[in-house]
């Protein structure tokens, strides 16, 4: 008699309390998966004030995805490598230095879709913690998390937009 109610429980009130994932949820995930593997974006040669870099941003892991009736939480782990070649003037010499970086971060996209007359409209936040960096140019390590994060705040605008752009395109044709 002191089982009667396990069911009960297991069924209902265990994947609450443990945080299961609904069939909607599974099937975003598996989705997003499915769809997004290896490299998620690229980038050659981009110019800056010593010289020039390229990105690489490489799933590094699965997604979590966590939702309620306003929003949706996604998260995928990220590989950043960074590689490019910074120019320096050393007692008159012209040198080009090779540098790399390379570390793991955990995006979050918070969508809040918005429903009106047959369209969806997103409003999308974006958040990257950068962790502690360097850059190792031909064994000269220098710490690039400020650098990285500063620049994260200044694309961060533009990211949320294009995410906007694209999602409300293939929900609205």
């Amino acid at each position: 008699m002191r089982y009667k109610y396990l069911f009960l429980v297991l069924t209902f009130i265990a994947p609450i309390a443990f945080g299961s994932q609904s069939v909607t949820e599974k099937l975003i995930v598996h989705y997003v998966d499915k769809n997004m593997n290896g490299e998620i974006y690229s980038s050659g040669n981009i110019d800056w004030e010593h010289g020039y870099y390229s990105t690489r941003v490489i799933k590094a892991g699965k997604i979590s995805l966590t939702s309620n009736e306003k929003n949706i939480e996604l998260r995928l782990p990220v590989n950043i490598q960074l590689t490019g070649k910074a120019k320096k003037n050393l007692l008159g010499i012209k040198l080009t230095v090779g540098c790399s970086s390379q570390f793991v971060t955990t995006p979050l996209a918070v969508l809040s879709p918005r429903f009106s007359e047959g369209e969806v409209d997103f409003l999308v936040k974006l958040s990257v913690d950068i962790p502690p960096t360097h850059l190792d140019c031909d064994g000269v390590k220098l710490s690039i998390q400020g650098a990285l994060q500063e620049l994260v705040n200044k694309k961060k605008v533009k990211w949320e937009k294009d995410l906007k752009d694209r999602l409300e395109s293939q929900f609205n044709g």
